[in-house]
């Protein structure tokens, strides 16, 4: 990790751009033949649907809570410590921060240094990589 890297914004977004009134502006029309009732979802002909928001927002924390506890799992961090670090609420911080917060095992200054560094953490010997 450089000095300077960002890291974090640990989350999940998910964007629906709608372009329902425009359609209806220009005239455009559209027909829609699916085989079932979500296969125009995130379609921009539409907005979602209530019910469509709240499973998609299920959605979201499900991925969120897998992630949360993947990056746990990994990084050895208890799931409970994750959650008051601010880079789970959309923060970032440099990369000399994340190592403190054991999002990253340390600092390197060049691309050689982060190249030695990661065939070491390999186990491969100088001459086995490039």
């Amino acid at each position: 990790m450089h000095h300077d890297s960002l890291v974090g914004s640990l989350g999940v977004i998910v964007v629906w751009v709608s372009l329902e009134e425009y359609y209806e502006n220009k005239g455009i029309e559209h027909y829609i033949f699916q085989t079932g009732p979500h296969k125009d979802l995130f379609a921009p002909w539409r907005g979602p649907t209530e019910n469509e928001k709240r499973m998609i927002q299920n959605k979201i924390y499900e991925i969120q809570n897998r992630m949360l506890n993947t990056v746990s799992q990994n990084r050895s961090i208890p799931e409970n410590n994750l959650h008051t670090l601010k880079v789970v609420k959309g923060k970032v911080v440099r990369g000399f921060q994340a190592v403190p917060m054991d999002l990253a095992d340390g600092i390197v200054n060049t691309y050689e240094e982060a190249i030695r560094k990661a065939a070491e953490e390999a186990g491969l010997e100088e001459g086995e990589y490039r």
